[in-house]
């Protein structure tokens, strides 16, 4: 493989419509292994954003002073995982607009075996007319609401008394126009369905419409009924609140194994070009389900080997498997362990271990802020983990400093150009650039 061949092949079949199609192989094909069952059976959903930094200004690019202050602007891919850790959708949004106009896209562009049945997401991608669509698409919608005792509930008889409940119902549904508009919310859901239009524009204009539109109210008051519905049910139901919370996770951990693959250009998009932004986009959820499968093939091939020696094991009751009591993780290595060992054997200290101990223990007792290490640990643990922890508070400690000191000097720079334009350059300073 020559540089020639793989500059041909990045410029002439890296693109979005290729790099789905692999990616919904790779989906297909770990869908299709028996041991992916042991995380789930594939019918339950999550999507979430995970922002980037983008170095070039475009039309997705935007301000998020959350994470990247207010000179650098940044993009949000939002991803849709399936509950056996296959990612079968990946947009490319701006981080200004709300995530829920996107949740939809997703699902209904799936062109995988998976086949979600149950949706989840947390509070930025949920609305009321979110709820009412995907109750019309056939779609069970179960956000993690955030300010859950500050949700509206609404009952559908104003006259009906819920006993203890009643003090919950702040609102009455107007069921009648529910049914006059029916058959306009069917067309919408039908020309969904068949992707006649791009469900993020059908959304947006449903919730931004005028107070007087009857099918954008007929589809609020469908939502509310939907959401009421639900929000009684994820407080009576745990085994619900725990799938929602277990799913999500699972999101959080394909954001921490793409921020690890996504190490190019310190993990930031050079281009602003929305082809290429997308293309860098399908190539990060190409890996992450080709690290999935991999790991499956190999954890698969460990519990055959381990039941051949005699070993029982059951994977619908390991650590991994998203039917167990606790919150699953992401499956980064086997932890089916013979004898039925819930934990795996403690390692030893290796001797680089030791090394980088001792070095962080005599050359880096300090930080910028003047903080100490703790030079004596109480507990082997405590020795063993005490790097991870400065070399973490160094890192955020002196990326904080580093902010603050590059923010001061740009101020400088542009308060002398105001004042005497080059009189700077001509001193012998060179200008500093927005990202260090």
């Amino acid at each position: 493989m020559t540089p020639d061949r793989l500059h041909h092949a990045s410029q002439w079949f890296l693109r979005e419509a290729t790099l789905k199609a692999a990616s919904k192989a790779v989906v297909d094909h770990h869908h299709g292994l028996p041991f992916s069952a042991a995380w789930d059976d594939g019918r339950l959903s999550s999507s979430d954003g995970q922002r980037f930094a983008v170095q070039r200004d475009g039309l997705l690019g935007a301000v998020y002073p959350r994470y990247f202050g207010y000179y650098d602007r940044a993009i949000a891919l939002y991803t849709h995982l399936s509950d056996q850790f296959g990612v079968f959708a990946t947009q490319a949004i701006s981080c200004a607009p709300r995530e829920a106009g996107y949740v939809l896209d997703g699902l209904l562009e799936n062109d995988t075996l998976v086949r979600p049945q149950v949706h989840t997401t947390d509070t930025h991608g949920f609305t009321e007319q979110l709820f009412g669509l995907c109750h019309l698409l056939g779609i069970a919608f179960m956000p993690r609401l955030k300010d859950l005792p500050d949700q509206h509930l609404y009952k559908l008889d104003k006259q009906a008394d819920h006993g203890v409940l009643e003090p919950l119902f702040r609102g009455t549904l107007d069921t009648a126009l529910i049914a006059e508009q029916w058959d306009q919310l069917v067309r919408i859901a039908a020309s969904l369905r068949d992707r006649t239009a791009p469900a993020h524009v059908v959304l947006q204009r449903l919730i931004n419409a005028s107070p007087a539109d009857r099918v954008s109210k007929a589809l609020t008051a469908l939502g509310r009924a939907c959401k009421t519905l639900f929000v009684l049910r994820y407080i009576q139901e745990e085994p619900t609140r725990l799938m929602v919370q277990r799913q999500l996770n699972r999101g959080e951990a394909r954001h921490a194994l793409a921020r690890w693959l996504f190490f190019a250009n310190r993990g930031e998009f050079r281009v602003g070009d929305y082809e290429e932004v997308m293309s860098k986009a399908s190539c990060l959820g190409l890996l992450f389900n080709a690290a999935v499968l991999w790991n499956t093939v190999q954890i698969e091939r460990v519990v055959g080997r381990l039941r051949a020696g005699g070993a029982e094991i059951d994977p619908a009751t390991s650590p991994t498997s998203g039917r167990s009591s606790t919150p699953a993780s992401f499956p980064t290595a086997p932890t089916f362990w013979a004898g039925r060992m819930t934990k795996p054997p403690k390692r030893r200290r290796s001797e680089a271990g030791q090394a980088l101990t001792v070095i962080f223990r005599t050359d880096t007792a300090s930080g910028p802020s003047g903080v100490g290490l703790r030079s004596s640990a109480t507990s082997l643990n405590e020795r063993l983990h005490a790097p991870c922890r400065f070399v973490k508070w160094w890192l955020r400690e002196s990326e904080m400093w580093h902010g603050r000191t590059m923010h001061a000097e740009r101020c400088r720079h542009r308060a002398a150009d105001r004042l005497c334009p080059g009189l700077h350059q001509e001193a012998g300073y060179r200008p500093i650039s927005r990202r260090a």
